[in-house]
């Protein structure tokens, strides 16, 4: 896996933007400065931006992003050498955007030559930007089970800025019952923290064993739970300001009962201070509206967070509908847990390339309405796609699985051990039955799962006594 990372820099001399190959070093005048002519206040991306991308606009913005890059001398041959990849292998494409606001807010992900990079496997396009607080590590660990903390409070005082969060709870769910569902799968465990007192009994009275969840209070017990549960992955479904400061909007508990708009705000160097002081997350995904607009020259969530020293976050560069969320989320995951438990207990670190989990997400958001036509071909007219933005840090993520420690199971008798295992047995075997018959009707699909779903129940109830 080899990157090719473009370097962009505002306030050269004279005030313009300037652009110049930072890797690979070897092409001459790789140091080179050009001017980056493109702004997103003119077309084609101003129109791309205040439309719905149609008709081509989403093409014709590709198709000037990627004349203006080779017009370097050094960028041309390297874009060249980048898209010679063959299928299965990957070379990703990186825009490197420190303390930019105008080409931050161009459409990259759109570049495109004869067809859109970004939806291919091969070439990913991703935005990097330098840490102001290094981490010094090099590697990361894995000692199971992979732990996911979910925010789920899109809190609001119209049903247009209401979004309940179990249809995207549903999409979480289904992603990792599948996965549980596969021979030798990570053991996961997801922690959920919500608003909605409905969504809160929902997800308890299921008794998943690898589920757990909890109400929000205010922002102090929020940020302090989220440290509690120690994630590698942290995922939000709020509402994303980008004003002054920009900064997450969480409904509460109080703020769901009462109807109003969130009244918890949290900004990058809260969550990296408060939430992951140990910084042990690997990545943020903010699936929620508005996570990496801007305002004036102020800086997106998502590249806010990178800054503060998380290795990877995945936002918005605009509003989107609250069902393109919810299909971003069925198709984004399944991918990083593929990467992830592709990683082998007790073998060398593997290195993590994050983008290469969003290609299906773009591929989705492409197709969807365009009922036989490529995505290819759909993407032309339609910037949905575009929209997810993934800034990740200037070092590779690498990671390494190892062996869960023998304290883990220090307190835990040979009972409750074959216990916990039965239970893992049964949801695999009722994942794995949801998916073989998930074509039959509802009502007989829930006929047939319900056996097993009472023994779940019952050696829950069993494991409580132990």
């Amino acid at each position: 896996m080899s990157r090719m990372v473009v370097r962009i820099q505002e306030s050269m001399d004279g005030g313009t933007t300037g652009f110049w190959l930072e890797s690979p070093k070897a092409y001459p005048q790789a140091s080179k400065v050009s001017p980056l002519t493109s702004r997103p206040d003119q077309p084609p991306f101003s129109e791309m931006h205040n439309g719905d991308g149609s008709p081509q606009k989403v093409r014709d913005a590709g198709i000037k992003l990627y004349n203006e890059l080779i017009l370097h001398p050094a960028v041309a041959p390297a874009i060249a050498a980048v898209l010679t990849e063959k299928q299965g292998g990957c070379s990703p494409i990186c825009f490197r955007l420190d303390d930019v606001t105008a080409a931050d807010d161009l459409p990259w992900e759109a570049v495109r030559f004869n067809e859109f990079l970004a939806l291919d496997q091969r070439w990913p396009i991703i935005r990097m930007r330098e840490v102001t607080e290094a981490d010094s590590r090099a590697i990361y660990t894995l000692e199971p089970p992979l732990r996911i903390s979910v925010v789920l409070s899109a809190a609001g005082s119209t049903a247009q800025s209401r979004a309940p969060g179990a249809p995207q709870w549903q999409r979480i769910q289904d992603t990792i019952e599948k996965h549980l569902a596969q021979k030798d799968a990570l053991p996961v465990s997801v922690t959920v923290f919500t608003g909605e007192a409905d969504l809160l009994d929902v997800i308890k009275s299921a008794q998943k064993p690898w589920a757990h969840a909890d109400l929000i209070a205010d922002k102090s017990s929020l940020l302090g739970k989220i440290q509690n549960s120690n994630p590698h992955i942290l995922h939000f479904f709020c509402h994303g300001i980008s004003d002054q400061v920009p900064h997450l909007r969480v409904g509460s508990y109080t703020d769901w009962e009462a109807g109003i708009e969130p009244t918890i705000a949290i900004t990058a160097s809260e969550l990296r201070q408060k939430a992951d002081p140990s910084q042990n997350v690997w990545l943020v995904s903010l699936n929620c509206c508005e996570s990496a607009t801007r305002a004036g020259n102020v800086r997106g969530f998502a590249s806010s967070l990178v800054a503060a020293g998380f290795p990877a976050a995945l936002g918005m560069r605009e509003a989107v509908e609250v069902e393109h969320a919810h299909l971003l989320c069925q198709s984004f995951y399944p991918e990083v847990m593929k990467m992830i438990g592709a990683v082998q207990e007790g073998g060398p670190e593997t290195e993590i390339e994050w983008a290469k989990a969003l290609w299906q997400a773009r591929m989705d958001l492409a197709e969807k309405g365009a009922v036989g036509i490529p995505a290819q071909t759909a993407g032309e007219g339609s910037k949905v796609w575009t929209v997810p933005a993934l800034y990740v840090r200037r070092e590779p993520f690498c990671l390494k699985r190892i062996a869960p420690s023998s304290e883990a199971q220090v307190g835990i008798s040979q009972e409750k051990k074959k216990i916990i295992e039965y239970i893992q047995t049964l949801q695999q075997q009722r994942a794995k039955a949801a998916e073989d018959y998930k074509d039959l009707p509802p009502a007989a699909l829930n006929a047939l799962l319900s056996d097993i779903d009472k023994q779940i129940m019952l050696k829950t109830a069993e494991l409580s006594k132990v």
